[in-house]
């Protein structure tokens, strides 16, 4: 059974995770309860497009657990990142023979999953100009970050195989001084063309310090009035079938 977001035991965890990320996205329900948090810290939103990068049928996403994400920021670099999710932990995983991987752990509502993520900044406007078909998906991505593809891509798959899905529009709040609560809260809305929404609170803390913020994390939901569901599919794969489902016939 999927677990409840916030209560695993975070007490003990392997020594290659860095970083521990607490998500949980809203139910339709739950969502009158963000306002009254704005009102405590009244600001704009950081404004975003999200690009992801897969075939139609979601090869690198429903074979390799691979994600290709891009991001333009407002007031912010470019950034893409590939990221392997669930990541393996045992010696001979292939992440560990290119630098740079970082582990992650994630929990949210369906469970803790393991990934291993590579970031980079392209240059500002490469990635609209991929959206528009005047570059190359690859030349978003470091000869380091299409090692990290190379390594988990179905047989088959490459880059030039792939479609643009999106972007999304995205307004990102980040909350470093709420009353009683120790750690940055990031509230992020993702919106897709047909006005479907999904709203995700998340806080992302070092690996010595998941316990307590796990306790501080589930508090905080609990006093703001948010039902703490389980099996809550993440907004990533539901935005990967919106785009992917809407792209002509093909891979």
């Amino acid at each position: 059974m999927a677990a409840i977001a916030g209560t695993q035991d975070v007490g003990h965890l392997a020594k290659d995770i860095g970083e521990v990320e607490f998500k949980h996205t809203l139910l339709a329900t739950d969502e009158a309860t963000v306002p009254p948090i704005f009102r405590q810290a009244l600001r704009q939103p950081q404004r975003r497009k999200v690009y992801f990068y897969d075939t139609k049928k979601l090869a690198l996403y429903n074979e390799s657990g691979l994600v290709l994400r891009a991001r333009v920021t407002q007031g912010d670099d470019d950034d893409s990142t590939v990221k392997v999710r669930p990541a393996s932990l045992n010696a001979d995983a292939a992440w560990r023979t290119i630098g740079g991987v970082e582990i992650e752990l994630d929990i949210s509502g369906k469970g803790p999953t393991c990934s291993a993520k590579l970031d980079d900044n392209p240059q500002r406007g490469k990635v609209e100009d991929v959206e528009v078909e005047q570059r190359a998906i690859r030349s978003l991505f470091s000869d380091s970050q299409a090692e990290l593809i190379a390594a988990y891509a179905p047989k088959g798959i490459d880059l030039d195989d792939l479609n643009v899905l999106g972007p999304i529009d995205a307004r990102k709040w980040v909350f470093d001084d709420l009353d009683g609560f120790p750690y940055k809260l990031c509230i992020e809305e993702w919106s897709l063309p047909d006005t479907t929404h999904f709203i995700e609170l998340s806080i992302k803390v070092k690996r010595k310090e998941a316990p307590r913020a796990q306790a501080a994390f589930h508090a905080r939901l609990e006093r703001i009035g948010v039902k703490l569901a389980e099996g809550q599919e993440q907004k990533t794969p539901r935005v990967l079938k919106f785009f992917a489902d809407r792209l002509p016939g093909g891979r």
